[in-house]
């Protein structure tokens, strides 16, 4: 009957763990990315847009939402909808 060594199973299984849990930690991340971009630009479109007290901010917040969309689009992540 062949037994298997216990520290070679840790063994096997750290490594699996040291190889692979980087490219799994670079895969959530970049899949992760866009959508804190996103929260994050809406967060500041809606700082923007919430001062009344500056017409300067109140007359581009249409055309700053627009530019933080088409760069959330640009990044790969819409629905199909252009």
């Amino acid at each position: 009957m062949i037994t298997i060594n216990s520290d070679v199973v840790h063994g096997l299984v750290f490594l699996s763990l040291f190889f692979f849990l980087p490219f799994l930690l670079l895969s959530v991340l970049s899949f992760l990315l866009p959508f804190c971009f996103f929260l994050f630009s809406f967060t500041l479109v809606i700082a923007q847009c919430s001062l009344p007290f500056s017409f300067f901010y109140a007359r581009n917040c249409k055309a700053f939402f627009h530019v933080l969309s088409s760069a959330y689009v640009a990044t790969g992540h819409n629905d199909g909808h252009a």
